[in-house]
């Protein structure tokens, strides 16, 4: 497995997310109490609560059906008329945590931006990406909380460390990996009850 904590920042905020990597998994924190797991083998979103211990499991398939009452309407992607982000090497490397990262630019016509990428124990986020949108759908990405996305077609081999994203010659995003474990990750959830989609009050 793979846990790597992202800073991220914008022009507004500074924020950490936590994502953790496994064949049929991927876990995203973005606070101390507050997980998801997007589980690839049941087809299926547990959000975890570690203060209430408490989990609840959306199914993907329910996911998809929230698209009627206009949750992750995502119409780009929903036509699948984005624009491919084109990726270059500039033959550029620095150390990142110790990893060797080669930096490539892109621009897609409405971003540009650099993204520095490690080999990571051979990990394959375009594949994990992927992975994430056959299983949950690109129209389901602002519901998801996380940023999987079609527009990576052509994304290079490895894992992102460093990115920096500007929209008409001013920065916009910057996000940067400030932790990497290869150690393997168990979740346990057998203390935690299982609450509804809508639970009473």
């Amino acid at each position: 497995s793979l846990t790597v904590v992202f800073e991220n920042t914008t022009a507004n905020d500074k924020t950490e997310l936590l994502q953790s990597f496994s064949d049929q998994a991927i876990l995203i924190k973005n606070s101390a109490d507050q997980s998801m797991i997007f589980d690839h083998k049941n087809r299926a979103i547990l959000n975890i609560d570690s203060q209430s211990q408490t989990k609840t499991v959306i199914p993907a398939d329910l996911l998809n059906d929230f698209q009627g009452f206009g949750l992750g309407d995502n119409r780009a992607l929903q036509k699948n008329d984005a624009p491919d982000r084109r990726f270059e090497k500039t033959g550029k490397s620095k150390k990142i945590l110790n990893r060797t990262a080669h930096e490539w630019r892109f621009e897609d016509g409405q971003d540009s931006g650099s993204v520095w990428f490690a080999d990571l124990n051979g990990f394959d986020y375009l594949k994990a990406s992927k992975k994430m949108l056959e299983t949950f759908g690109p129209k389901n990405q602002n519901v998801l909380g996380a940023s999987f996305s079609e527009r990576t077609k052509n994304m290079p081999s490895g894992f992102p460390l460093e990115s920096t994203i500007y929209q008409n010659g001013k920065e916009t995003n910057r996000m940067k990996v400030i932790s990497i474990d290869t150690s393997n990750k168990r979740v346990d959830l057998e203390a935690y009850q299982t609450q509804g989609m809508m639970p009473s009050s």
